[in-house]
């Protein structure tokens, strides 16, 4: 079995930022979606992007599985 893809949304944020290594450290591969490459995650491939726009949807296409770590107040 091969492993996985992970896009992972929020990755700049509380649960993001945690879930992002962990998925690492379990041989996933991470695409970490940020809205800004001043925040880039170390470690994994960074897409900078949001989900408004078209190209969010793209990057989804590359990724096999989804962890989203979306919350907004």
């Amino acid at each position: 079995m091969t492993n996985p893809t992970v896009l992972v949304t929020g990755a700049t944020g509380t649960v993001g930022s945690a879930l992002s290594p962990a998925l690492k450290a379990r041989g996933a591969t991470v695409r970490a979606m940020i809205r800004s490459p001043f925040k880039a995650v170390p470690g994994v491939e960074n897409v900078v992007t949001d989900l408004t726009g078209a190209p969010a949807r793209d990057i989804a296409d590359f990724a096999h599985d989804h962890a989203g770590a979306f919350t907004r107040g």
